[in-house]
């Protein structure tokens, strides 16, 4: 149906009208137009998407107590470990951050909140982000992450977002069989210290759409 514009049509022609007229067959008439042009639009296999944006903030409950801890005075997860100066990166620096999204939504962004601390350069191997899921038979799959971008140490010295955006693929959600999580990598190598804070993250869905305006 080309010639319908999903929601904007409904807030074009309702059967009472917006300016306070009382409703005539007209406007009625046009109403079920209305309806049966979305109806048939719907019918063709066309789905309106919105997006939803849902924050999960770092939990106390730390998968790596030895490497992790709480810090209930700035509400963040702090990486503790002792720095690794070699270029290896040892998997203590993981940490785990669960995420629950609608079932059949499609994830299309995560925005990870970090601020490291005061460096005398930037860490040799940056803190990262990676969308993982896993399957009931304990399969894990990566679906592409991001790493921290900062261009100096005044920007990484500040609470800034690790951003990772997904178009075409993105990441359809299957919660019948798999469970999410933000896998995120401290830092490390040269220049890493202890201090890094990971507040949480912002994931953005893509989901059908209700159109609230209709009627």
């Amino acid at each position: 149906m080309s010639d319908y514009i999903p929601t904007a049509q409904w807030l074009a022609s309702r059967p009472v009208p917006d300016n306070g007229n009382p409703p005539t067959a007209e406007t009625f008439n046009q109403s079920f137009r209305d309806i049966y042009d979305r109806l048939q639009w719907l019918a063709e296999g066309n789905v309106e998407l919105e997006l939803l944006t849902k924050v999960f903030n770092a939990g106390s409950n730390a998968k790596n107590p030895a490497h992790w801890e709480w810090n209930s005075t700035l509400c963040a997860m702090e990486q503790i470990d002792a720095p690794d100066l070699s270029p290896a990166i040892s998997p203590q620096r993981f940490y785990h951050l669960p995420i629950r999204v609608p079932h059949g939504s499609r994830i299309v962004a995560i925005e990870l909140s970090v601020k490291g601390t005061a460096h005398s350069g930037l860490p040799e191997n940056m803190p990262q982000l990676n969308l993982q899921s896993m399957s009931s038979l304990a399969v894990v799959s990566n679906h592409g992450g991001q790493t921290d971008t900062s261009a100096n140490l005044t920007a990484y010295g500040q609470r800034h977002s690790i951003i990772r955006t997904w178009s075409a693929p993105d990441v359809l959600v299957d919660r019948s069989t798999d469970d999410y999580a933000i896998k995120i990598r401290g830092e490390s190598g040269a220049n890493s210290l202890t201090g890094l804070l990971v507040y949480g993250a912002a994931v953005t869905v893509a989901v059908s759409k209700v159109d609230r305006a209709a009627g």
